[in-house]
């Protein structure tokens, strides 16, 4: 991880090859040589050998990828200091988990990984706002900026651009995604008691002492929050795809 966390940190505007390397058979061969025969399991196939370290090559490369160049692209898409940061991390939460189910074998294709990473992002967006998240993020700048990240941001992982390819720019999965999650029931419900709270801020007040800070909030900060989102994504055992 550290290699390609300097890799990307040194090359990352190289848009014509760096995204084109792969290292996996260099890593495998030094692996071998450095690390003593009775270091290794026994008895290993070498195909199953290439492959765990291709899975472990491909998950390191995309998340150095991804920290390289996914973090500038909210910003380059949302307006708004605030509306920026409730995105980001929304975005960081949706691709995370939708990873995940990538590396469980959940997801094979490009298409249900944008279709997963879609829906996460939103419900993680419309639980930071309590409701409604048309107002930080309408469906138009949806749309727009899941193209800017699958186009700039190294939004679907290597592993599946290495297979499919990157989409191409205007992807028409892109607008069906965004337009299947904002059209969910769930985010439907939300939008309303949002438009409703706005137009009554008593019945808002009501609703943030009786729902959000003290029934759901105080427990999504203490089982879902931060500190533990962060060592999730680098647990040991994480299996990478």
């Amino acid at each position: 991880m550290k290699f390609y966390e300097c890799y990307w940190r040194a090359l990352g505007d190289r848009y014509a090859y760096v995204e084109k390397v792969d290292m996996s058979a260099s890593m495998a061969a030094a692996i071998k040589y450095y690390y003593q025969a009775h270091t290794l399991p026994q008895g290993l196939p070498d195909e199953e050998f290439r492959d765990k370290v291709n899975r472990a090559n491909n998950y390191a490369f995309d998340l150095a990828r991804w920290q390289s160049w996914g973090y500038q692209i909210v910003k380059q898409n949302v307006p708004g200091k605030q509306s920026q940061k409730k995105v980001s991390e929304a975005v960081e939460f949706g691709r995370e988990e939708a990873v995940k189910q990538l590396s469980a074998g959940a997801i094979t294709d490009s298409e249900t990984f944008l279709q997963q990473f879609v829906e996460l992002t939103l419900n993680k967006l419309s639980e930071i706002c309590g409701g409604d998240v048309t107002n930080t993020l309408p469906m138009a700048t949806a749309s727009k900026l899941w193209n800017a990240i699958i186009q700039e941001g190294g939004g679907i992982p290597i592993s599946l651009e290495r297979v499919n390819g990157k989409p191409p720019s205007g992807w028409d999965q892109i607008d069906q995604a965004v337009r299947a999650a904002y059209s969910n029931p769930t985010m439907a419900a939300a939008a309303v008691r949002g438009a409703t709270a706005r137009a009554d801020p008593a019945a808002g007040s009501m609703g943030m002492m009786g729902y959000g800070m003290q029934g759901y909030g105080m427990q999504a900060m203490q089982g879902y929050g931060m500190p533990g989102y962060g060592q999730g994504y680098a647990m040991p055992g994480y299996a990478p795809y």
